[in-house]
């Protein structure tokens, strides 16, 4: 009978659930110190398929070449703006989960993931052939800085994409995501034309915020299924009547309307939650911001 490995104190067992559509959780192993042998040997001895490394919790380990040894790791979460030999989980062909706060300036060849289907990167360099995986279902770059941004054509499958705080100058390079149902531009200030958008039919979730140069919302018209919609911070839009045709929009967050008139939003009987600032040349007063019972629905608007 084998004895029983006992981890250090500063690491244990915990679930997280890196997919929401998955019904199980990942088991996965946090560590709050440095890296010790003890760890690799209960990794491998009981099977542990996550980890979960953030100095801001006590990880001090920066050299991540010990992750070449645990090629059954699915899920990889790593906070820690000092790392260094990352390409070593070019290793782990079964990785399906992977978030790296601080991507470091080293290439990797993500081909060789070819199981991974959800990546999140902040600063990402080097990240090329990372438009190659066919694999990839969900995609958030923060601090995205590109030569090409043509590079991103290639992610025709993906069905959730997050940009952030990046200089990307058209979205013409997004027109062939044909899946997408989730997509997030934040802070995205250079981008003026959102007119692709429209060609994304089964979106359920559009975020732009912080996108300064948006004027006009003309495109949601063509997303009968759009549930969510996030427009704070993005200056003034011309008018929200384009809304009208989006009747299953339950959720909206909308900056300042030229125009004023609010009257389309009396129409959009699935929505419950608005967040808008109420102005004196608008048409009407927000006076709920979400309802009590979805049940009973009560007005978000009135006529002033």
């Amino acid at each position: 009978m084998l004895n029983q490995l006992k981890l250090p104190e500063y690491a244990d067992v915990v679930k997280i659930p890196y997919d929401e559509e998955d019904s199980e959780c990942l088991e996965g192993l946090r560590v709050d110190g440095p890296w010790h042998p003890d760890i690799g040997k209960y990794i491998e001895r009981y099977h542990i398929k996550a980890l979960y490394l953030n100095t801001s919790t006590g990880w001090s380990e920066h050299d991540y070449s010990f992750l070449k040894d645990f090629t059954d790791l699915v899920g990889l979460q790593i906070l820690d703006g000092r790392m260094r030999n990352v390409a070593a989980i070019e290793s782990l062909d079964k990785l399906k989960y992977l978030d790296i706060a601080y991507f470091p300036d080293e290439y990797v060849d993500f081909r060789k993931l070819s199981s991974l289907k959800k990546c999140s990167l902040g600063y990402p360099r080097n990240i090329d052939t990372l438009f190659d995986l066919e694999t990839l279902q969900s995609l958030w770059l923060d601090e995205l800085k590109l030569k090409d941004y043509s590079r991103l054509k290639n992610l025709t499958d993906l069905r959730e994409l997050y940009i952030g705080n990046s200089p990307i100058p058209t979205l013409d390079v997004l027109s062939e995501m044909l899946a997408l149902e989730r997509l997030s531009l934040v802070n995205c200030r250079k981008i003026s034309d959102f007119s692709p958008i429209s060609l994304f039919k089964r979106l359920k979730y559009l975020d732009l915020r912080g996108c300064s140069k948006l004027e006009s919302i003309d495109f949601v018209s063509q997303l009968k299924k759009l549930e969510h919609l996030v427009l704070g911070h993005s200056g003034s839009i011309r008018s929200i009547k384009p809304l009208s045709n989006c009747l299953s929009l339950k959720i909206a967050a909308l900056p300042n309307i030229i125009d004023g008139d609010l009257s389309s939003l009396e129409d959009l009987s699935n929505l419950n939650t608005l967040f808008i600032q109420n102005r004196k040349h608008y048409s009407h007063k927000c006076v709920k911001k979400y309802w009590g019972d979805p049940n009973m629905p009560e007005p978000l608007i009135c006529k002033k």
